[in-house]
């Protein structure tokens, strides 16, 4: 199977591709992993290889069914997402695809569903779903992208096949990244890298919705502060982490990351060694404290308190 152009989740693509080539690719299959992680992007890609007419790898990408994926034209590739919201995705949608499952191919020998953000089916349209899943037509592939499978019905889980996508190597976080937004700066392709752990759709829209932009800025001022002889220019710096939650975590990410590169002293940073190991610690003890949603005001004080511990004041 070609995946050009798709970074990482190498585990991944090795399964998918062993199946095609094998002609055992299942008639249902979910792809999990966090928003952002390319599901959807693989899913089109899997759908233009299994109605590829092109000799060779797959989706060859020159023949007529091909062309007619990429530019979503393609007759027996249908595409339904359920939109962002918890729920959204109802049992009138399924129905719909129950009505056009009966409808042969029109070109190709296989009839692909894309059903995008699965998990926000409604219990109601999955059970409708499933209808479909116990007994479906030779013809049809249904692909399911969604974070969790764990938030489908287990009856649901049981009649397809799972695969997971995850962040992929900093290496190719950064040169796709760099591609989607050619104006970041390679220290900001950094920072979005650490903040978003190789999640490459989140990677690039923090870059251009500025997220990093002002989390790199609030890194730095904090930075100044940590070493100001004020008790009070630390917490003056980090007020406004207190009321945004993603803007503190992102800054939390940044600051770790400068910090294990200080101990190592890859980053000029006017702590010692020792000194950037104590604010490591306190900046990972607020991420996890986030993961827990902890009170965010006591989150940001332990933090700067911690901060200022490590530094010796």
């Amino acid at each position: 199977m070609n995946f050009t152009g798709l970074y990482g989740n190498e585990p991944a693509k090795q399964t998918l591709h062993d199946l095609l080539s094998e002609g055992r690719f299942p008639q249902a299959l979910i792809l999990q992993g966090e928003s952002g992680c390319g599901k959807s992007t693989f899913a089109r890609r899997i759908a233009q290889a299994l109605v590829c007419t092109g000799g060779g790898a797959r989706p060859c990408g020159h023949c007529t069914a091909c062309r007619k994926s990429m530019t979503g034209g393609h007759p027996d590739i249908l595409f339904v997402d359920g939109g962002p919201k918890p729920r959204g995705f109802g049992v009138d949608l399924v129905r719909s695809v129950r009505a056009d499952v009966r409808i042969r191919p029109n070109e190709a020998d296989r009839k692909v569903y894309i059903l995008a953000q699965a998990h926000h089916m409604t219990e109601q349209a999955q059970n409708a779903l499933l209808k479909i899943l116990e007994e479906p037509p030779a013809y049809t592939v249904f692909l399911l992208t969604c974070e969790s499978a764990q938030q489908l019905l287990a009856t649901v889980r049981s009649r397809c096949m799972t695969v997971t996508l995850s962040g992929v190597s900093r290496s190719d976080a950064v040169r796709a990244c760099a591609l989607l937004c050619p104006e970041a700066t390679p220290e900001q392709l950094e920072d979005a890298y650490r903040l978003w752990n190789g999640n490459i759709g989140r990677m690039a829209a923090s870059l251009a919705d500025g997220e990093v932009t002002r989390a790199h800025m609030l890194c730095g001022e904090l930075l100044t502060a940590l070493t100001d002889p004020s008790e009070t220019a630390l917490l003056t710096a980090s007020a406004p982490l207190i009321k945004d939650k993603n803007l503190c975590r992102a800054v939390c990410a940044m600051l770790r990351g400068r910090f294990i590169a200080g101990m190592s002293g890859r980053q000029d940073l006017p702590l010692t060694p020792a000194q950037c190991a104590g604010c490591c610690d306190a900046a990972t003890q607020a991420l996890a404290a986030m993961d827990r949603y902890a009170n965010q005001t006591l989150t940001v004080t332990l933090l700067c308190a911690s901060m200022r511990r490590a530094f010796g004041k």
